[in-house]
Formats: C-alpha cells, structure tokens, sequence
C-alpha cells in the first residue's frame, strides 16, 4: 500500500477459498423470536472509533456520547460475518473464547445468538431438532495445542447417518445438507453469529468501550500473475505485483520450486457498516493496520481498498484517518507473504 494511495472501498469473497471470520463494529440490536436483530439508536452517538487489525491481533476502542437527557438501556451486538462448512477444517477454528469486552476500564460478560441460515431463511430450530452441530466450529481444538506425536483421533460419527431415511430427505431437500463421496454428507448453511449484551449508557456522558481478540484469517493460494485478477478486492498495485514475481522468480531461480509460481495471501475482514445503526457520522474514525513480523525466511506485504488517503507512519503501519465518517463498505485487509 503506498503512502498515499487513494482506492475505492470493495468487498468479495473468492469461491474455494477459506474466508474465515473477523468481527465487527458494535451495533444496537433488538432480541426478537429469531434470534438478535440490528436497531436503530438515534440518541447515540459513536464518537470516536480506533481499529487497529494485524493478522495476529485486532482492537477495536469506541467511545458513544448519549446526547439525551435520561439514561438509555439497550441491547448491544457485535456481529460475526458468517461463515459456512467449506470454510472449516479441524484445528482452524477454535470457540472465539479470546473475544474480550471492556467497559470503562472493566471486563463484562456476554451472550452468544448463533442462528443457521440457508440463502437468508433460518433453520436453526430444524438443525437443532435435527441434532446436528449449528456451530459446527464451536469447541474445535487449536492445532497449536495437539501433540502431533500422539495418536489421530477417530472422526466422530456423523450426526446425518443417525437420522431417519426421511428427515434426511427433508434436510436433503431444504437445501441443508449435501451428500460427497463415501457417503459422508457436508453442511450448508450459514453460521450467523452476534455476541451482545445488556448495556447502559448515562446522559450526557461519554462511555468507552473496547474489544480484543484474535483474529482468524481467509487463505488462497494464487499464481503471482493472477494477483490482481484473482484479487479484486485487494487494491494490489503494480509496484507490489512485480515486487512479488521478483520474489517468486528469485526463489525458483534459487531451485526452490515446491510452491511453482504462487504466493499465499492472507487476510481478515471486518463488517463496517453496523456502526450505521447510531447516530451517524462516526465523528473520528481511525484505521491502524499492522503489518505482520517476519515469519522465518518470510516477509509480509499489506494491500487494502480504502476511498481516502491512506499514510505509512512506520515500516509496520499503515494509518487512514477519517472525520465523519458514514461507513458504506466492508473491509478486507490482505497480507501477502514475499515467499
């Protein structure tokens, strides 16, 4: 990313790749029969918003203004962008117990809604009668924390062989669940996920809220000259793709010819756009993003699409800064390893 190059904001997910869930801003929500819902809350204000994303940490810090004159008790939600079956395998995923909430300095407790959706339509209540896994992620184990000495597990038993012949048709029809090779079956639906919690915001007073986590990450591998093709999303420019083929050609010429002509980038995304249901504008909004350290031989590029003027304030971050600011896009941050 140059140091000020100036991109219009873009969104996509690329087909087979693992897009993986980051979290998003803070949004009021309604609890309603269907799980959590976006609301809006005109009375308050998202006064400031700092958001800092690496590859191995996110923080976001808001500070809200109630601009009435009484105090206001709502529902707060933080949406996870969804994510489906095809996007997990053991050990990528883990519970999301490193999701942290502060409130003026101290830690609070939260809830979880978790809904199954297929183009939309809920089917949670189904899934769940169906004794299928609704968070098929929830509970997997680390890979980082499995003693690869010791013996494989056993694949549990698939929950759909244990339904009956026609409540697996039905499940078949709805479009929920798919049949592969050796009989085994996929899931299809869309895990939809908002944390929240009780919050009270005092009159006239400014209340900071903070969240902290890990972030899991998409992954694609892709051939160096297809970068910008392949990656539309990702605002790489040319001085980045030929820096990259350089790269690449230096390693083959090195006779290191494992990986062929791709690279593998990483990234993150982070939903935007629920800050719309306060007040609008955010009155200052802050974009840090950090480039990751280098990771044995490998060094990281940074590429993102932003409408404005982005500034390097080090070799490591990359820092947009934006007054009233009406989010109107998601975003994607791309890390692009040199080998």
């Amino acid at each position: 990313m140059s140091p000020s190059s100036t991109k219009a904001l873009a969104i996509g997910f690329l087909a087979l790749a693992f897009c993986l869930p980051v979290r998003a801003d803070d949004s009021a929500v309604s609890v309603a029969v269907g799980g959590i819902r976006l609301s809006k809350e005109a009375h308050i204000s998202m006064e400031k918003e700092r958001l800092s994303i690496g590859l191995h940490k996110i923080t976001v810090d808001f500070d809200f203004l109630n601009e009435t004159d009484k105090d206001i008790t709502i529902e707060v939600g933080f949406p996870v962008p969804p994510y489906e079956w095809y996007a997990w395998e053991p050990g990528l995923r883990r519970d999301f117990a490193d999701f942290h909430v502060w409130v003026d300095g101290s830690a609070i407790q939260y809830k979880k809604d978790v809904r199954g959706k297929v183009k939309g339509r809920d089917y949670t209540d189904l899934i769940l009668a169906s004794h299928l896994p609704l968070d098929f992620a929830e509970n997997n184990p680390d890979d980082s924390t499995t003693d690869s000495s010791a013996a494989p597990a056993p694949a549990p038993r698939d929950p759909v062989l244990d339904l009956s012949p026609a409540d697996r048709s039905k499940l078949l029809n709805l479009g929920l669940i798919k049949a592969i090779d050796n009989g085994d079956y996929v899931y299809l639906w869309s895990v939809v996920k908002t944390y929240h919690w009780t919050q009270r915001f005092p009159a006239h007073k400014i209340l900071h809220i903070r969240h902290e986590y890990v972030p899991e990450y998409g992954f694609e591998p892709v051939e160096v000259g297809k970068l910008q093709r392949e990656l539309k999303d990702s605002c790489i420019e040319d001085s980045l793709e030929n820096k990259l083929k350089a790269d690449v050609a230096q390693r083959l010429k090195s006779g290191d010819t494992a990986n062929g002509e791709y690279v593998y980038p990483e990234w993150v995304d982070y939903i935007l756009t629920s800050a719309n249901t306060w007040k609008t504008p955010i009155k200052s909004f802050e974009l840090d993003v950090e480039r990751p350290k280098p990771d044995g031989q490998r060094t990281f590029y940074v590429s993102f699409c932003w409408d404005g003027k982005v500034e390097r304030a080090d070799a490591d971050h990359f820092v947009a800064r934006v007054a009233n600011f009406v989010p109107a896009r998601e975003l994607r941050i791309y890390f692009l390893p040199s080998d």
